[in-house]
Order: structure tokens, then C-alpha cells, then sequence
């Protein structure tokens, strides 16, 4: 009987799991939300609080694993009582770029910043669950993309676009944040580079929920707009919540980007090591961006400038100077 249970337990990679598997928990009771231990999952929601849990793999009983046609029940049950709307983003004309083979690594880049820029502004307009998804399915291209093409991605790194909409700014975080993280976080299987990559899109989607006026505001914020504006992490974190999406990097990004160093941050004032290695990429990337972006009462900076005043007024007080320094080798065109 042991040798059965054993050929028909195994352990699967998250990424893997599927409504109608029978999951085995390897934790104690108080470490899940779950009432068991061991069960079948009955919806995508119990996948994601699963993934949430920061496991990589979990242990699955074939034995008791629902069939096909139970599962397609499941789906739709969930369907019917979530009220699921159909993604209003297509992802077919990015993801058709991002695998022609033919085209010039210039203009290639071109279309993905064009195509993405597209997506990223219908998620801000209705950050529902399905354009939630269909942003990590974005997300999850652009870094199998980042990680095998080098020439292509020095040109989504050094285009400037000047324009500094909140959607066009979390694209070029996304760009920027990716490429630092391969070459600072690397392939390690603890680092799981699609979830990281969407929290770098989503970073700023708290934003969705401030009033527009602070946002596109042609002047230096009030005290009282800036303590509007601070509250974005926290909102974004709801909306993680909300949608079913808050992984642990994701969460992990939007509530730590705008920590410091030093510990002046915000919104909960951490410092040095206690700040994690996936928000410091993204505060190089976040701050980057900003100086080179056009606002109403200033002009961007040249990419030269900017790193200068990077180097010479934020390290190490607000960024973290290996950061930088690798940051600054992502402007090196590939050999």
C-alpha cells in the first residue's frame, strides 16, 4: 500500500496546479487559510491563495484527482457565482511581436514598448481580475523575452519616452526593473522571475484609486496632496487583494518601492536589509524613470544625467550602490 501511495503522490511546481488536483500541504494548520490539510481544489481563487503561501512546490494525490469533465464543472460553477467578465486587453498582437524571429531588434523594440504601453493603459482604466491576468500573461512573455534577448532589450532600456502617464511609467519600471533583475537576481529557482516581473508592472496600480487632478497636477504637491499621493502602496495592496492577485512578490513591490534606504521612505519607513532585494531593483528602475520623464514643472533629464545625479546625491542613502552600478551596465550595448 506504501508503494502505491508513493507512486501516485509527487510534487508539483505551483505553476502546475490546476482546479480538480488533490493538494497535500506540507504546513501546519495556523501557516494556511485553509480548513484541511489535504484537499481537492474547487476553484482558480484556492490556486492563488496557494501561490500566495510562497510555496514553490506543493505535493499533489493523482489518486484523488478530479477528471476532466469535473473539472470543466468547477470552472464553470466558478464562473457563474464570480460573475467573471471577459478580459477587455489583447495580448495577441504583443505576443506575436515578441516571437517574430525577423524583425530589426530597434524596431522590435519599438512595437513591444507601443503594444505594452497599450495594455498597461486599459489595465489602469478597468484594473479588473481577467486584465489582471492577462498583465501577468505580459508579464511572464516579457521576461522569457528579456532573459534570451540581449540586443532587443538594450533598445527597451535606453528609448526614452518622455511622456510620464502613470501606465507609460509602469512599463518602462516593468523594462527596466526585468533587465536589473536578470543580471542581479539571476536564474535561481527561489526567484520566480514571472511573478516578480508582473509585481514590477503593477507597482503602481494603487494609483488607479488617487484623484487624477494630484496626479497630472502641473505644480509641485501640497502637503496635503502628497499624503494623498503616499497612500498608493497601501491601495495597491487592496487591489491585490481584491482581484485574487497578491502574491508574495507582488506585494512584496507595491507596498516597498518607495522605501529608502536610510530609512526616510515610505509608508513604513524600512531600512537597509530589511527592504527586499525585489523592491530595491524596482526603486532604481521607479527613480530612473522619473528623472528622464517629462512633468509639468520640470523637464526630464538625459539618461547621463540622471545617472550622474543618481550616483552623486542617492547612493547609497536611497538606492543600494551594486544596484546602481549594474543598473548603469544595462545602458552598455551588448558586443
Amino acid at each position: 500500500m506504501l508503494t502505491d501511495f508513493n507512486a501516485m503522490v509527487k510534487r508539483v511546481p505551483i505553476s502546475d496546479l490546476r482546479v480538480g488536483m488533490y493538494v497535500i500541504l506540507d504546513l501546519a494548520w495556523y501557516e494556511h487559510p485553509f480548513l484541511k490539510n489535504e484537499f481537492r481544489l474547487s476553484s482558480p481563487s484556492e490556486i492563488e491563495k496557494i501561490k500566495n503561501l510562497g510555496l514553490m512546490e506543493v505535493m499533489i494525490d493523482e489518486r484523488r484527482s478530479a477528471m476532466a469533465g469535473e473539472v470543466m464543472r468547477a470552472l464553470e460553477e466558478e464562473t457563474r457565482l464570480n460573475g467573471e467578465a471577459e478580459p477587455t486587453i489583447d495580448t495577441s498582437v504583443l505576443f506575436d511581436v515578441l516571437k517574430d524571429k525577423s524583425a530589426e531588434p530597434e524596431k522590435k523594440a519599438c512595437l513591444i514598448r507601443k503594444h505594452s504601453t497599450q495594455i498597461m493603459q486599459k489595465l489602469f482604466e478597468e484594473p479588473s481580475p481577467a486584465n489582471i491576468k492577462e498583465l501577468k500573461k505580459v508579464a511572464a512573455g516579457i521576461v522569457d523575452f528579456i532573459l534570451r534577448d540581449a540586443k532587443t532589450t538594450f533598445y527597451l532600456v535606453s528609448m526614452t519616452n518622455f511622456d510620464f502617464t502613470t501606465y507609460n511609467h509602469s512599463v518602462n519600471v516593468g523594462f527596466l526593473a526585468i533587465a536589473l533583475a536578470k543580471s542581479t537576481l539571476g536564474n535561481a529557482p527561489h526567484h520566480n522571475l514571472h511573478e516578480i516581473g508582473a509585481g514590477f508592472f503593477l507597482h503602481d496600480i494603487g494609483k488607479v484609486k488617487i484623484d487624477s487632478a494630484i496626479i497630472q497636477k502641473p505644480a509641485p504637491l501640497t502637503e496635503e496632496e502628497t499624503l494623498k499621493m503616499r497612500r498608493h502602496p497601501q491601495l495597491g495592496l487592496k487591489i491585490l487583494h481584491e482581484t485574487g492577485f497578491a502574491t508574495a512578490e507582488a506585494k512584496t513591490i507595491v507596498m516597498q518601492h518607495h522605501e529608502r534606504m536610510d530609512g526616510t521612505g515610505y509608508p513604513k519607513g524600512l531600512r537597509g536589509e530589511d527592504i527586499h532585494a525585489y523592491a530595491k531593483v524596482c526603486t532604481v528602475a521607479d527613480v530612473f524613470d522619473a528623472l528622464t520623464s517629462r512633468r509639468p514643472y520640470r523637464d526630464p533629464l538625459s539618461t547621463f544625467e540622471a545617472l550622474k545625479l543618481m550616483r552623486d546625491e542617492m547612493v547609497p542613502h536611497h538606492i543600494e550602490q551594486k544596484l546602481f552600478e549594474q543598473f548603469v551596465l544595462l545602458f552598455k550595448p551588448p558586443e
